[in-house]
């Protein structure tokens, strides 16, 4: 049996283990061109900035773009300042089944309490289709301005 150099045993594990990492991420993917559950709309913005310690929320609407049952087994935001409710105050419980077409309706609660500047806040809904887990995202874009400072300069300036 002829030997292998190392640089060739390497450069072959390599490619085996890019391969099993790119069958496992085709496992996990829905087998159609779109997304299972999509998160509506992906991206909010803010464009007026908000004072330091206010409490906002945004409504993401969750769809379900198959012809099958989804499964939510989980939804939760990118930071500890933030929440997501069903509606005021209503926490959301799982898992939540979401048939074919069915809109689910959450709010992200953000408190801006210690931020200051551009921020973000991302909520990821974790589901299963097909027995396969997945996950979608919203995002919330918004800036802090602590309390006293360029509101108020604004506002001055404009008198």
């Amino acid at each position: 049996m002829q030997k292998i150099s190392k640089i060739t045993f390497w450069m072959l594990l390599l490619c085996i283990g890019n391969f099993l990492v790119a069958w496992n991420v085709r496992l996990m993917l829905p087998n159609h061109p779109y997304t299972a559950l999509e998160v509506l709309p992906e991206e909010v913005v803010f464009p007026t900035p908000f004072p330091e310690a206010t409490t906002f929320q945004a409504e993401f609407i969750l769809v379900n773009k198959t012809q099958s049952d989804l499964v939510v087994n989980r939804i939760m935001s990118s930071c500890g300042c933030a929440g997501v409710f069903i509606k005021e105050g209503e926490s959301v419980r799982v898992p939540i089944v979401l048939e074919p077409g069915e809109l689910f309706p959450i709010l992200l609660s953000v408190d801006t309490k210690n931020m200051e500047g551009d921020q973000g806040v991302s909520v990821m809904v974790l589901y299963e289709y097909r027995g396969k887990p997945l996950f979608a995202v919203g995002n919330i874009l918004f800036e802090v301005v602590p309390n006293g400072d360029s509101l108020v300069n604004e506002s001055i300036a404009s008198d």
